[in-house]
């Protein structure tokens, strides 16, 4: 009996051991295509690491690849980056991403209704195409201010219709930048380091709600 007793207390160190070497399991790896909000521009480099798509990506444990682009967005192509959404997607496929989070329209206000629906459509069919099997996030566009929100109402619904296409999750957080001059940089229209949370914890909540 204290023989078997002994193989059975060595077996049970064993699966013990064995259970705590385990390697935890990997991250998911997110890509965040957008525009300037999306990459944090207007936040100093001491606040860098507050960006919105940083602060999500730490509160839902994803790796985070941040593509963000001044100036970029559906029909527009960023001032440094030179891509358009849809140009920026097949970029990152080597790293092979679990979920795509793409955001914005903010800079596609002045492009026409067709315009913009033909490549929101386009973007998104693309997205999907690209990344079959990921999880794909449409976050839409939020303001600073009632005319820019006014002028995406219409962007936004045409990203709504796409990501239902493609069986992406559309993610409207509504507009909490508006009438906030708490929540913007200086410039008066980016999201400073408190906005940028606000943003992720609404975004994040509409995420894990659904």
């Amino acid at each position: 009996m204290a023989i078997r007793a002994r193989v059975v207390a060595t077996a049970a160190l064993a699966a013990s051991l064995l259970c705590s070497c385990a390697a935890p399991p990997e991250a998911p790896t997110a890509v965040f295509v957008g525009d300037s909000f999306t990459e944090g521009y207007a936040l100093g480099p001491a606040d860098a690491g507050e960006r919105w798509p940083t602060v999500l990506a730490e509160t839902l444990g994803w790796e985070e690849i941040n593509a963000g682009c001044a100036g970029a967005g559906y029909t527009r192509q960023g001032s440094v980056c030179l891509t358009t959404f849809r140009e920026q997607l097949p970029v990152h496929i080597e790293a092979e991403p679990d979920i795509i989070v793409l955001s914005g329209g903010l800079n596609d206000v002045e492009s026409s209704g067709e315009e913009v629906q033909a490549a929101v459509r386009a973007t998104y069919l693309s997205v999907r195409d690209t990344y079959p099997e990921a999880t794909i996030y449409a976050v839409a566009g939020n303001a600073p201010n009632a005319a820019t929100a006014s002028a995406l109402d219409d962007i936004n619904a045409a990203v709504a219709t796409a990501a239902e296409e493609i069986d992406a999750v559309f993610v409207d957080i509504g507009d909490p930048l508006q009438d906030r001059p708490d929540l913007l940089a200086s410039d008066g229209f980016h999201p400073n380091a408190e906005g940028h949370h606000v943003i992720a914890e609404l975004t994040s909540n509409v995420i894990a709600g659904d």
